[in-house]
């Protein structure tokens, strides 16, 4: 299948990485910034392959290539305007959430597809979580009865340096407000789960703290499904000073579901495991001897790569609790993988969140590591990279220090060849790579300093002697962690 992506920023990564785990044809890529798209092509290698056209107009790509699928994710205001255009051509489209900015322009859409024989898909992956995938089935067989009423829940901060990012984000014409772009993915699955059309909304929209923008920072609404249940969505980028959480809640005549876990800890944060107590709880009925196996399994690739500050406690518990109050039995082979790869999905997400909690953090630090001889050798490098105290103090100070990622990577204790490995570093205000075939790139210190204010940080360190990767997660080094630990007893 021939494919085209059109829209290079921060989401397009995603897109181009499930291009290539489908074995797609990569066709072009399109972007009005050229260096996005050599920025977006070079984190997976194929900033030289000459097959893939760039294009700075997607209307000259469709004309020049024969494609039979474009991914869109551009900015959301013109979502619309450009599916219309590849659908007239033929085009199959994948588009990011929104797929439009109104309903008119959606029904358009729709029915401009129908008429041309053409697919059209948006982009609502979350419906593939492990758990939602869970809740959906269990939902479809009737587990929970008659639904009374669900909810959705999305607590999150959003603040200047966010909006900052581009112009574009805060408008009514291009990002829609918080529940438009913050809370689509909640309101998709909480409408997917209620099973039914919509036949009546009310609520509220206001703008309270961010007052440099157009659109809302919170919206609340009330909305009732033909099928009698009732839907309460609650969505905010006002909480301060980091999201708190998404939640989704459904309730039936027989039988209720809230996806989630709790987890306590982050100073003394190392691998394996620390001052941390974490708790994850299911009301399926299982064998214990299979949740310890699944745990295990879980911890291994979540919470042992994790780390704060290197050291370790002796308070150190994490528990999966299973009270079968469902009555659900997890017993054959088919159910053991689903629930392993839940007790997987809500143990790395909650390491991730306790790295991003660690003592007086102000970035977390996600490190991936690729292409070591093993997954042996790729633990030993992220771990190490995501530990080294020089490199956390220099994520804390903007400054893009390749030295101090390879000089972990070299201690670590790995089969490591220096002489083959590429590093990019990047977050939500773009990328840099800073280290080519075992020396030092050109790149902008300027922009350097830009990806590195933003919370969330990714280093990538390729090497090029096997199949072996793994990820790791950390935060910062501060001089707030200094005076935290410094008054411990005092």
């Amino acid at each position: 299948m021939k494919y085209a992506l059109i829209g290079c920023g921060r989401i397009a990564v995603n897109h181009m990485k499930a291009a290539i785990n489908n074995k797609l044809e990569i066709v072009a890529v399109c972007d009005v910034l050229p260096e996005k798209m050599e920025a977006l092509l070079a984190k997976y290698d194929l900033q030289n392959d000459t097959s893939i056209k760039r294009y700075t107009d997607y209307k000259q790509m469709l004309a020049e290539n024969d494609i039979t699928l474009a991914s869109i994710a551009t900015e959301s205001g013109i979502h619309a305007e450009i599916a219309l255009y590849c659908i007239d051509h033929g085009v199959n489209v994948i588009i990011e959430k929104p797929m439009a900015m109104n309903m008119d322009d959606a029904e358009e859409i729709v029915r401009r597809s129908e008429e041309k024989g053409v697919k059209v898909a948006a982009c609502h992956q979350n419906r593939f979580n492990v758990a939602i995938q869970q809740m959906r089935k269990a939902l479809e067989v009737g587990r929970f009865g008659k639904i009374s009423h669900g909810s959705i829940h999305v607590r999150w901060n959003r603040d200047h340096s966010y909006y900052d990012q581009a112009s574009w984000r805060g408008t009514w014409a291009q990002d829609g407000g918080c529940l438009m772009n913050q809370c689509i993915h909640g309101i998709d699955l909480l409408r997917w789960m209620m099973g039914d059309e919509v036949e009546e909304v009310y609520g509220v929209t206001k703008q309270q703290f961010h007052d440099y923008l157009e659109c809302e920072d919170i919206g609340m609404a009330v909305v009732k499904f033909k099928n009698g249940a009732v839907g309460t969505i609650e969505g905010t980028t006002n909480v301060y000073p980091k999201n708190l959480e998404e939640t989704l809640y459904l309730f039936g005549e027989t039988g209720t579901v809230k996806i989630g876990a709790m987890a306590k800890g982050s100073g003394m944060i190392h691998p394996n495991m620390a001052t941390m107590l974490v708790y994850v709880t299911t009301d399926a009925k299982a064998d214990p001897a299979d949740l310890q196996k699944m745990l295990s399994a879980a911890v291994d690739k979540s919470f042992n790569m994790c780390t704060v500050d290197g050291d370790t406690s002796t308070n150190d518990s994490i528990f999966l609790l299973a009270n079968g109050a469902s009555g659900v039995e997890i017993k054959t082979e088919e159910d053991k993988k689903a629930m392993a790869d839940l007790v997987l999905a809500i143990c790395t997400d909650m390491a991730r969140r306790v790295a991003s909690d660690g003592e007086g953090a102000t970035h977390l630090i996600e490190v991936e590591a690729y292409g070591l001889p093993t997954e042996h050798d790729a633990r030993l490098v992220a771990k190490s990279i995501a530990g080294s105290m020089l490199f956390k103090a220099a994520v804390f100070g903007r400054d893009a220090n390749w030295g101090r990622i390879m000089a972990a990577a070299g201690y670590s204790g790995a089969d490591v060849d220096p002489t083959r490995a590429d590093c990019i570093i990047k977050s939500a205000a773009g990328e840099v790579q800073v280290m080519k075939d075992g020396f030092g790139a050109d790149f902008s210190e300027e922009l350097a300093k830009k990806v590195l204010t933003e919370h969330d940080i990714t280093v990538i360190v390729r090497f090029y002697q096997g199949d072996g990767e793994a990820k790791a997660w950390g935060c910062d080094l501060t001089y707030d962690y200094v005076k935290i630990n410094g008054d411990y007893r005092t």
